[in-house]
């Protein structure tokens, strides 16, 4: 989640994240790196995190700094997931980053933002009932599955709701341990622009500082990918055990029915 032109983000996944990624776009930082970025802008970049995963926890080769470049090297500035899992790499490669480290009030907060949203598809597409896990065999197993599943392998995204506090302060403390003072900015969005313009030498806005994604919006784009999801599912499920078997099921079961 880190740049070395110019901007990065090192908070850990939650709807902030997009509100300060709004801000960012309103003070010229028009291309920041997204998690969801290969689902909706480019699906090959699945293949080389895929890369960049099993390099880092799966005994493969380690990312260089040409690798980095190829894939983040089109970006003014990175956020998010998977990016803040290779914070070490990253800052590494880009040493004149400066970095923002994104908070809550504590750890408590964080928890609960992160259950309204991206916790409900995780624990959905990984974590199902029997039905669920069986349904779940039919999924497609393209880079992007594979993409999905590692990200919440690897970033401990089952284990926040019973061990979010561990994890959100050994993340924060992490990060400082990494970036030298004078490229850090801890910053809660509350704070409003005065702190991150300061940070970044940009002049305050007169727009009032974005906060976000609201809930509503944010869990409509999970049940269009849930759809999605799904339906390749049903499709998969259709061929395997046959045309009947699988138009049968198709005809009972939902996506959200069968967990």
């Amino acid at each position: 989640m880190f740049k070395g032109r110019s901007d990065g983000s090192a908070g850990l996944r939650y709807r902030a994240i997009q509100g300060k990624m709004n801000a960012l776009f309103e003070l010229g930082y028009f291309d920041v790196y997204h998690g969801a970025a290969p689902f909706n802008e480019n699906p090959p970049d699945a293949d080389m995190w895929v890369e960049a995963m099993e390099g880092k926890f799966e005994g493969g080769r380690p990312f260089e700094k040409r690798d980095w470049d190829q894939l983040l090297g089109h970006c003014m500035g990175v956020s998010d997931t998977p990016c803040f899992a290779f914070a070490s790499e990253l800052i590494a490669a880009y040493p004149s980053a400066k970095v923002i480290l994104s908070v809550r009030d504590d750890a408590e907060q964080w928890k609960i933002s992160m259950e309204s949203t991206i916790l409900s598809v995780v624990q959905k597409m990984y974590a199902p009932s029997l039905v669920g896990r069986f349904f779940s065999l039919f999924l497609p197993r393209d880079p992007l599955a594979k993409y999905g599943k590692m990200v919440v392998k690897y970033t401990r995204l089952l284990d926040i709701p019973w061990d979010y506090e561990r994890i959100y302060n050994d993340h924060n403390a992490w990060i400082k341990s990494l970036v030298p003072e004078e490229r850090l900015l801890v910053f809660n969005c509350k704070e409003d622009w005065e702190p991150l313009c300061r940070f970044l030498g940009k002049k305050v806005p007169e727009r009032q500082f974005p906060r976000g994604n609201d809930q509503r919006a944010y869990l409509e784009n999970v049940r269009l990918l849930e759809e999605q999801m799904g339906k390749k599912a049903l499709g998969n499920m259709a061929i395997t055990l046959g045309g009947f078997v699988g138009m049968v099921l198709a005809g009972t079961f939902t996506w959200t029915r069968l967990f």
